[in-house]
């Protein structure tokens, strides 16, 4: 029993010791994140009234809303395979039924007023119509962030979070600045995940090339 409880223990040691690097890195860019977004948030609070962040919370909900079920959740699964090229197959059909679902989203931007009008929320027109392209870089993103992490490429996930942030939180208060209102608080946190998107899927193009050759 004793060398079974000590086998146990030097095992649990040897993982707490390989996981810490990764946690460190992942966590490090969601703490990294989080300071810049708080940094920001005093400005935009006196750039920005209430209802107009209501407009952004609103804007959030309906990106968040097709983006839970537009993939059929194949980005998750992409952990699950032991060889890599079949988890990429995964991540790229993840990426296109996102970017098909995101083309449907664009074709009903004109029918997005009608569409404010019937959720009760007219001011929320323009909003609407980024609603196709906030989604898939809210999907692309997040199935790229899962490819890296099967891959162990941590600082790119990191990376892609900080960007985020970096980009999304001075394009807001630069809209504040014009006076662009809930759309520029919208339009800076689509901004923010377009880069951090573009980022991670040049991350992950290269990872799967690497993979190819391997």
């Amino acid at each position: 029993m004793r060398r079974v409880a000590a086998g146990l223990g030097a095992g649990l040691r040897a993982s707490a010791v390989r996981l810490r690097g990764p946690v460190v890195v992942l966590a490090s860019g969601a703490v990294a994140a989080q300071v810049i977004s708080y940094a920001a948030r005093p400005l935009l609070t006196r750039l920005f009234t209430p209802a107009e962040f209501g407009l952004l919370a609103f804007y959030a909900a309906a990106v968040s809303v097709p983006a839970a079920f537009a993939t059929g959740r194949y980005e998750d699964a992409a952990m699950l395979p032991a060889r890599d090229d079949d988890a990429a197959r995964l991540t790229r059909l993840a990426l296109a039924l996102a970017a098909g679902l995101a083309l449907v989203l664009v074709a009903l931007v004109p029918a997005r007023g009608a569409v404010a009008g019937w959720l009760g929320r007219p001011e929320a027109a323009g909003v609407l119509a980024i609603v196709g392209p906030g989604m898939l870089a809210l999907v692309a993103a997040r199935a790229c962030e899962v490819w890296l992490t099967r891959r162990h490429r941590y600082r790119a996930v990191s990376a892609g979070r900080i960007a985020q942030t970096v980009v999304g939180g001075p394009a807001q208060l630069a809209a504040g600045v014009l006076g662009w209102g809930g759309l520029g608080l919208a339009g800076g946190l689509l901004a923010g995940r377009a880069v951090a998107a573009v980022g991670l899927l040049a991350a992950s193009w290269r990872e799967a090339r690497a993979a190819d050759a391997s």
